[in-house]
């Protein structure tokens, strides 16, 4: 079975800008990774990533997702199409 192809989601490049100004406005610090591979990821959510100063941190994804065959997990797709612990929504 070939892998899955994923189709450029058009419309990230316009609505970045507008959720970081967003949360922004909110006292967040934000930080932007654009076509991340699974490394990235688990890189950017390990817990140094939650702001200091409230003490919480907001994830906001835009991303194709996978779920599995029971639909029980569901996977954002990263940059390199590698799915793993690190990709799992819920966790």
């Amino acid at each position: 079975m070939g892998a899955l192809t994923w189709k450029p989601l058009e419309f990230v490049d316009a609505v970045v800008p507008r959720v970081q100004a967003a949360l922004g406005r909110l006292g967040y610090r934000v930080r932007c990774h654009i076509n991340p591979v699974q490394s990235d990821l688990r890189d950017a959510l390990q817990p140094s990533g939650v702001d200091a100063v409230s003490g919480h941190r907001i994830v906001h994804v835009i991303s194709h997702g996978q779920a599995d065959a029971a639909k029980n997990r569901l996977d954002m797709v990263p940059a390199d199409g590698q799915i793993s612990r690190d990709t799992n929504v819920a966790g």
